[in-house]
């Protein structure tokens, strides 16, 4: 029988020294990796360029937080300098279990530690990223927002740091909003034949979901619907913190993610969204 260690800290000792060194900063960006070797140095020097142009001056922090990458990845993204006054760059191993939970732990755990005004968080395989979605996600948490989400077009299966931040979200949100008889719950819909996905072909759609899962017919936005229904209803009175899974045996999960807030009230985590701890007195009244 074998056990899993657990670690107190997703943080190895030479990256804590070097945080505790550099005391605090303005705004912490953070970037889990892992097998990038051919696309990380782009997303830091476009995260370098969007700190320069629209915080220039500001003391800020880049961190990748590795997966242990066998290819270049640390190396290359070691290998680019900088060249700023203000910003610094730390390049660290995260410590407990394999995926990009434990790395935004240790992104987390170094925020907690600087209490930066703004902490934002980048994949690092993205080829699109610009220097104005630095001013996007950091600009309204400056301005007394708590939590931005990006709108952008992407692949329907590139969705890693949505689900290892909305599972999370939807967790602790439940239990501080649980006093209060408050339920939130989050909807993980799958391959769902939709415009979103099928562009405008949903035959073409169908045939390949008849490939990869077992159930005869194809999800659609119906069946989300009803899942919605069911959870906002005094039906789902007793269920809270859920991830509900909405897809079948064979189909990949695509992360979009749907928040419920006070029982019926439904808010979606979709295009500039900006969520704030006055957005919870919008929904309708508690039980």
């Amino acid at each position: 029988m074998t056990s899993t260690r657990r670690f107190s800290t997703a943080l190895r000792d030479y990256a804590r020294e070097k945080i505790e060194r550099l005391g605090n900063a303005e705004i912490l960006v953070g970037i889990p990796s892992y097998l990038c070797d051919n696309s990380i140095v782009n997303v830091i020097k476009t995260v370098r360029k969007g700190l320069d142009t629209h915080y220039n001056g500001a003391r800020a922090l880049i961190m990748i937080s590795d997966g242990g990458s066998t290819d270049d990845t640390r190396d290359t993204a070691n290998a680019y300098d900088v060249k700023s006054f203000n910003i610094e760059k730390i390049i660290t191993i995260y410590r407990g279990l394999p995926g990009k939970g434990s790395a935004l732990r240790a992104i987390f755990e170094v925020a907690n530690f600087l209490k930066p005004k703004a902490v934002a968080v980048f994949d690092s395989d993205l080829v699109s990223i610009s220097p104005l979605w630095i001013k996007n996600l950091i600009e309204p948490v400056l301005n007394g927002y708590d939590f931005v989400a990006p709108d952008y077009m992407r692949y329907k299966f590139d969705a890693t740091i949505t689900n290892s931040i909305a599972y999370n979200l939807t967790r602790t949100t439940a239990t501080e909003l649980a006093v209060d008889r408050i339920r939130v719950n989050a909807i993980c819909p799958g391959a769902i034949n939709t415009p979103l996905i099928n562009f405008g072909n949903p035959e073409a759609m169908g045939q390949m979901f008849d490939q990869v899962q077992p159930w005869p017919n194809h999800g659609t936005g119906a069946d989300i619907a009803a899942l919605v229904t069911f959870l906002a209803s005094d039906e789902a009175g007793f269920v809270s913190g859920s991830a509900a899974l909405a897809f079948f045996v064979g189909c990949r999960r695509s992360g979009s993610f749907l928040f419920f807030v006070r029982g019926t009230s439904l808010s979606t985590l979709r295009p500039s969204l900006w969520l704030t701890r006055t957005s919870y007195s919008l929904s309708s009244s508690a039980w």
